[in-house]
This record gives C-alpha cells, sequence and structure tokens, in this order.
C-alpha cells in the first residue's frame, strides 16, 4: 500500500471509486465575499486494501460556509491530476472553553467516513479586491485525520480481497499567494477554484473526467 496516492481501489476494486467524494455530502452555505485557499498534505497512518490521494486544496469562505475540496493525485506512471471541485461539509469558527477561535472544517459521507482539521485562530491578513479591503483573522494550520472503511457486502475484489480501512493524518496549511490571488479575482468559492485548478495546470498536472451529478450524489448519502 502507498502511504499517499489517489483515493481509488488499490487493484482496480471498483466499489471505492473516491472516499473523499464519498465523504462529502451536499449542504446549504452562506456566501462570503472572502476566501482562504488551504494547501492539504496526507500522511498515511493504517490500512488496507486503499490508497490516498497525494494531497489537495481547500477552498473555504473566510468567515465560515460551504467550502470546496479540489484534489490531487500522481499515479504509478507518474502522470499528475486533479480532481472537479466538490463543494461540501463545513467549516466553520468555534469558541472553545478558553474563549480561543478555532477554525475548523469537517465532512463526513457514506458508513464510517470522515474528516475533521482544526486549529487556532492566531493570525490575520489583509484581504483586497475592487469590492473590499479587509483585514481577516484566521487559521495558518488546521491538523486532523481522515478515517473510512467499508465491508463491501463481501465482495471479493480483483485481486481476492475483501473490504478496505484507511487512517491518515491531515495538514491543511494556507497558501498565502493563492488566497491572495483569489480574493484579488473577487474573493468568491468559483474564484479560489479557478485560481487553484490554474495553478496546478501551470505546474503539470490535468483534469480527471468530471463525476456526474448524479454519481456525485449517490456517493454523497449518509
Amino acid at each position: 500500500m502507498n502511504g499517499a496516492g489517489s483515493v481509488r481501489p488499490a487493484q482496480g476494486r471498483p466499489a471505492v471509486s473516491s472516499v473523499l467524494s464519498a465523504l462529502l455530502f451536499l449542504c446549504a452555505g452562506m456566501a462570503q465575499a472572502q476566501v482562504i485557499i488551504y494547501r492539504i498534505s496526507f500522511t498515511h497512518v493504517a490500512g488496507y486494501n486503499v490508497d490516498f490521494y497525494d494531497g489537495g486544496y481547500l477552498v473555504a469562505p473566510a468567515l465560515g460556509g460551504l467550502p470546496s475540496l479540489v484534489m490531487i493525485n500522481r499515479d504509478a506512471s507518474g502522470a499528475a491530476t486533479y480532481s472537479p471541485a466538490v463543494s461540501g461539509g463545513d467549516f466553520f469558527i468555534g469558541l472553545d472553553k478558553d474563549k480561543r477561535l478555532m477554525a475548523t472544517f469537517g465532512c463526513k459521507g457514506r458508513g464510517d467516513a470522515s474528516l475533521c482539521a482544526f486549529g487556532p485562530v492566531l493570525s490575520s491578513m489583509r484581504l483586497k479586491s475592487t469590492a473590499f479591503d479587509l483585514q481577516v483573522r484566521l487559521a495558518r494550520t488546521l491538523s486532523g485525520g481522515v478515517v473510512a472503511s467499508s465491508g463491501e457486502n463481501g465482495e471479493k475484489g480483483p485481486d481476492g480481497t475483501i473490504g478496505f480501512a484507511q487512517h491518515s493524518n491531515v495538514v491543511m496549511e494556507m497558501d498565502a499567494s493563492l488566497t491572495e490571488e483569489a480574493n484579488t479575482l473577487g474573493g468568491q468559492p468559483g474564484d479560489g477554484v479557478s485560481v487553484v485548478n490554474a495553478f496546478l495546470e501551470s505546474h503539470g498536472f490535468q483534469p480527471e473526467d468530471p463525476v456526474p451529478v448524479s454519481e456525485g450524489e449517490r456517493l454523497a448519502e449518509p
């Protein structure tokens, strides 16, 4: 098993086409005019019968709301791809018992799949466009984990194995350059996704085929 890679099944296992897609559920979120972009990295901890994405990017409304994820992958041949942006989960600013602000991202999908990362709001950044000029407090780093598992109804994969389990640590670090660029364009979530996609393509990544909406909704069912 690879410590990093796609959330596609090892040995072509069809039932686990995308664990992180399965994590996401569509929900209503508040519209925001400023976004923060986090660079995501994973460190494999334990598991079997599934590989994991190399990393990705989280485009999050600065004050909380519905975020978007763009995931990246490098396969065994060296091909570098990124997934179409998927909106889901929740990004919010919490307050702990010691009155500390905590930026938090979480999402949950079918079965036991879930991701959570959080970090203290200790920094600030000036976000500017032709429509706004704001000083926003933010967390520069979120950390947490992702876990997923399925018995796949006892069905064997092409390699004769049954089921999968995955546990990885996750770190999300704010990308100041991409964040500034996205907010200069207008600060909408779509601006952030466009900036991330353009950045990845400038570094040799190519888009994967998009998942049909009906399939994405099916994967998002709890």
